[in-house]
């Protein structure tokens, strides 16, 4: 499992005279940052996890060691954290077992795992996010993709339907877990 950092309150990087402070938007507190720090604030809008922070910052600057950028943003993502700008969420990356045969019936789709020669029904909601697999292999594409059908349901409702649903298909042997 690896994590991936999502801004969880906006806010603005001002320069005020050498310096860079991003001032949030929800609330009258500010936050000096370094000149990595209002780039890698910036990047967080399209890269979530440490570790493309890590490389975008050793383009950013060729002399610094990656060691030295891994340090730097593990800090700086630790201060976001720790001042409610940004959650830190562990995904987990899944892949379908290979013998497993499906069928579609109606709105249901029969499972068949022939390893251990049992079948399963998952109801549509389970055989639509079942296909959405193929697309979404790991628990934050899929809570993507549940929070834009499903918008009334909070954050934490769709991270549990995720985590629920995938541990059950585990537990089934259809699904392991990715080692990358």
């Amino acid at each position: 499992m690896s994590t991936q950092y999502r801004k969880i309150a906006a806010g603005r990087i001002d320069r005020v005279g050498d310096d860079f402070v991003l001032l949030r938007d929800d609330q009258p507190a500010a936050f000096t940052l370094s000149d990595s720090g209002a780039v890698l604030w910036e990047a967080l809008d399209h890269f979530h996890r440490a570790e493309e922070l890590e490389s975008l910052l050793v383009e950013a600057r060729p002399g610094l060691a990656a060691e030295g950028a891994r340090a730097e943003v593990r800090q700086f993502l630790g201060s976001l954290v720790d001042h409610g700008l940004v959650a830190g969420q562990r995904v987990r990356r899944v892949r379908k077992k290979d013998d497993i045969v499906t069928e579609l019936v109606g709105n249901d789709l029969i499972v068949l795992s022939r390893s251990n020669r049992k079948v399963h029904l998952l109801n549509d909601s389970g055989a639509l996010l079942w296909e959405a697999l193929e697309q979404f292999p790991d628990s934050a594409a899929l809570q993507g993709l549940l929070a834009d059908a499903w918008p009334d349901k909070s954050a934490d409702e769709v991270a549990e339907i995720v985590r629920s649903f995938l541990d059950q298909l585990a537990g089934l042997g259809l699904i392991e877990d990715r080692g990358d």
